[in-house]
This record gives C-alpha cells, sequence and structure tokens, in this order.
C-alpha cells in the first residue's frame, strides 16, 4: 500500500513554489482536544498542517483566512461550529470563492439546521462527529476518495487583481502582431478579472515596460505598466507564456493548426522556440490535449 507521501508525490514535484515539500492541510476547529487529534492524524500521514503558532488550534474564522492567503494549503478540514461571528460554513463558502482546493465540513447531528446551507455551499464532503469526537477511519477513506483533487488540484480561483490601468477601445486585430497606441495609464487601480482576459502581449514598440490585456469583448482591452515577467509573476495558472512577448489564458484557447501554436479567438500565435516545450506541457496539462 502506498504512503502518503508517496500518493502525493507528484504534487509535491509540481507545487514546490506553493509549499516546503510536503502535501499542506489546514484544519479548522474550536474543540482543542479534536484539534490535536486531527493534527496528529494528519501528520502521521504525512501532510504539514498549516498553523500561525506551533501547538495552537486555529479556531476562528479570520486566522483561517490569514492561513489560507500566507500558505495556500491543498486541503482544509473544517468544523462548522467556531469561535466568533462566522462559522465554519461561512468559512467554507470564502474558500469556494477564492480558491479550488477540496474542503470537508465535520459537524455534529446538532447541526442539522445547516443542511441547507451545506447544500448551497457544495463541500466535497461531509462527517458526522459521532460517539467519538470523529471517525478517524471514515475521515481518511474520504481524503483517499478526493486524493485526485489534492494530487492535481486547480490553481488559486484568483478573480483578478488591482492594478494601475486605463481601458482603451482597440481595433480589430487582423494577426496576432498588431499593435495599437497605448495611452498612459489612470491615477488609480481598476479590478481586472482574469475570467476577461483572453491573451496579454507586450507594446514595447511603442513604450518599454507596458503590457496590453486583451479582453473578452471586442474592442476592448487594458493598458498597465509591467514587464511579461512580473505578469508572469502576478497571473495564475490557466494563463501560459507561449514566447518573450506573448501570454495566453487557456480558458479563450479553442484549437491549433500544429503542434507547437494555438487559437485564442480569431487569432492564431506560434509558440516562439524558447518557450515550446513548457508552453506545450502546460496546455496539455491544462485543456488535456
Amino acid at each position: 500500500m502506498k504512503t502518503v507521501p508517496d500518493i502525493f508525490s507528484t504534487l509535491n514535484q509540481s507545487r514546490k513554489t506553493n509549499y516546503m515539500g510536503q502535501t499542506k492541510v489546514l484544519i479548522v476547529e474550536d474543540e482543542f482536544t479534536l484539534y490535536d487529534e486531527l493534527y496528529e492524524l494528519m501528520t502521521d500521514k504525512g501532510f504539514s498542517v498549516v498553523q500561525q503558532k506551533e501547538n495552537m488550534a486555529v479556531d476562528n474564522y479570520e486566522d483561517a483566512v490569514e492561513l489560507l492567503h500566507q500558505h495556500r494549503p491543498n486541503l482544509a478540514i473544517v468544523d462548522i461550529r467556531l469561535r466568533g461571528e462566522r462559522d465554519g460554513l461561512d468559512l467554507t463558502e470564502y474558500i469556494r470563492a477564492h480558491f479550488n482546493m477540496p474542503v470537508i465540513i465535520l459537524s455534529a447531528y446538532d447541526n442539522d439546521q445547516n443542511i441547507e446551507r451545506v447544500k448551497k455551499i457544495k463541500p466535497d464532503h461531509f462527517v458526522i462527529k459521532q460517539g467519538k469526537p470523529v471517525n478517524k477511519k471514515q475521515l481518511w477513506i474520504t481524503i483517499e476518495m478526493l486524493k485526485d483533487k489534492i494530487i492535481d488540484p486547480s490553481p488559486l480561483n484568483t478573480l483578478g487583481k488591482y492594478m494601475k490601468v486605463r481601458e482603451v477601445d482597440v481595433e480589430p486585430e487582423k494577426n496576432a502582431t498588431s499593435v495599437i497606441r497605448p495611452e498612459d495609464p489612470l491615477d488609480f487601480e481598476t479590478f481586472v478579472r482574469w475570467a476577461e482576459i483572453s491573451h496579454i502581449q507586450t507594446i514595447n514598440k511603442e513604450e518599454r515596460n507596458k503590457v496590453r490585456l486583451y479582453r473578452d469583448q471586442p474592442n476592448k482591452a487594458y493598458h498597465s505598466r509591467a514587464t511579461m515577467d512580473e505578469m508572469e509573476e502576478t497571473l495564475p495558472r490557466q494563463f501560459v507564456r507561449i514566447s518573450q512577448s506573448t501570454i495566453v489564458n487557456a480558458a479563450f484557447v479553442t484549437g491549433r493548426r500544429k503542434k507547437y501554436s494555438c487559437i485564442v479567438g480569431d487569432l492564431y500565435f506560434e509558440f516562439s522556440e524558447s518557450y515550446q516545450e513548457a508552453a506545450y506541457k502546460k496546455l496539455m496539462q491544462l485543456l488535456g490535449w
């Protein structure tokens, strides 16, 4: 039988920037005795439990949210009852809105009144605390059932980022190399939603260290002062660098003409030689090519 580190070895190799060599789990539980039992179970199975301070239970919404953004764990185990005004279902709803990680809800039978909220939030699994504080065997079986989501999870489901940009009108492109003269960014930050950005290109021919973020609306784009390397560090995983001057959103890729190429809307892009293998491999993973 495989050990947990073996099961999650693929994840540990592919997400080196997100954790220190182990699969991370966030446990949120207001009963210290139960928290301690869950901590012992998960560490014995090879997980790294994220905490603010050693030997201190994470027992409230606010601390949990801070740890989520700080460590970006691969799995969350959340009790419904927490300390403070916001409960575990509020936390699960937050995780659903901002992350794409499995969430296991823990609940006692006296939480049945929350069943409608649970249905709307749709956690990945629901474990009843019955008799003993929690059935560890049942919990571990539940985690095993979720291992595919943990091994190859979607990236942080980032809605966007505040950036200094100006929305501009652009002429329809005839090809991927068309460039429109940019305007300077405004002095306030606009919230850019990644789901609306189809691709990004440099416009260095007109001004250095400026990029254009093409929107999913015809003739609309954003200009921002940034290098492509800076943009690549900011973007979520569904964006793929295909050349020195172009990044595409895999969600907008509709096809290809040959191996090292892709079609985004009505535009055709070829991967530059130095980016071919990495871009192709990443798109294979994201699109199932």
